[in-house]
């Protein structure tokens, strides 16, 4: 009440203001997995003008100047993208809201460089598996990798994966089924548990609790698990991740496998939780065998 009351008796409603209240009744911004990005992108505009700063002052030509700041910095076209999109969205929620009273601008887009989207190999993920467990004695990474990579999961998503969302009556990994476990888009999915890892669910789920964490209680957080991970295909596959090789990469390796064996789209679209085609058809690129099935 309070927040709303400052609203209409305000002249000149702030971007902080604008800011707080997207953030707290956006369904997308207050839960799931977008409200992390929507925090980071939105607080670059934050650092250049204040939380202070009146929304109607707020105008392409601002906007220019701030997108080639973010380019100095070294940002990539893809970011100042996803940071215009930050400010357009909490103008928009609250013109919608009749919060404020102004016309939002249209702010224009940067073109983003198409890039392959980095994959392993079969052949790299059995090894990343080995080396982990034979050569740094984390056992425990060689599950979650050869999980990620037979699930398309994102990270978030396998840290947060409890004994329950495991099915193996239906033969199925539930993604997003309540609002706490949302998933990127805010989206449920089922994923049929892969052949290769019945042995290690069952391993894992055994006496646990359905609340319990399936990989979570590995990991003291996720940095912990992306720095083992680095190491791993750093130092014993000599992958460079200035090239684009990461965690998430083994993501991009579940899409791209099954492209290569000839899933249908569609079908990889609802596993992977995409919520446009356009993007699952991105992995059909990656491999020559796509190319001489098409």
């Amino acid at each position: 009440y309070k927040l709303l009351k400052t609203f209409f008796m305000a002249k000149q409603p702030t971007w902080g203001e604008c800011l707080n209240y997207t953030l707290k009744y956006k369904d997308t911004w207050r839960n799931g997995g977008g409200r992390n990005s929507a925090i980071i992108y939105s607080n670059y505009f934050t650092e250049f003008q204040g939380l202070a700063f009146p929304v109607n002052r707020i105008t392409p030509a601002l906007m220019t100047r701030l997108c080639v700041e973010l380019e100095n910095q070294g940002r990539t076209n893809a970011t100042i993208n996803r940071f215009i999109s930050a400010v357009s969205t909490v103008l928009k929620f609250c013109t919608d809201q009749q919060l404020i009273s102004i016309a939002v601008p249209r702010f224009q887009r940067r073109k983003e460089a198409e890039t392959m989207r980095q994959w392993y190999t079969k052949e790299q993920v059995k090894k990343i598996c080995k080396e982990a467990t034979d050569t740094w004695h984390r056992p425990e990474l060689a599950d979650i990798v050869q999980f990620a990579a037979l699930t398309g999961m994102r990270q978030g998503e396998i840290l947060k994966l409890r004994v329950k969302h495991v099915d193996f009556i239906t033969n199925n990994i539930h993604v997003g089924t309540k609002p706490k476990d949302t998933t990127k888009n805010g989206t449920y999915r089922a994923i049929p548990i892969h052949p290769e890892l019945e042995e290690l669910l069952i391993e894992r789920t055994k006496n646990l609790n359905p609340n319990q964490l399936v990989f979570g209680n590995d990991w003291a957080n996720k940095d912990q698990l992306l720095r083992a991970f680095k190491n791993v295909i750093t130092r014993s596959l000599h992958l460079d991740p200035n090239d684009g090789f990461c965690f998430h990469s083994l993501r991009h390796s579940f899409g791209t496998w099954h492209f290569a064996s000839g899933s249908k789209p569609r079908q990889i679209m609802d596993m992977m939780g995409h919520k446009n085609i356009v993007t699952t058809l991105i992995y059909g690129k990656s491999t020559d065998e796509a190319k001489r099935e098409a």
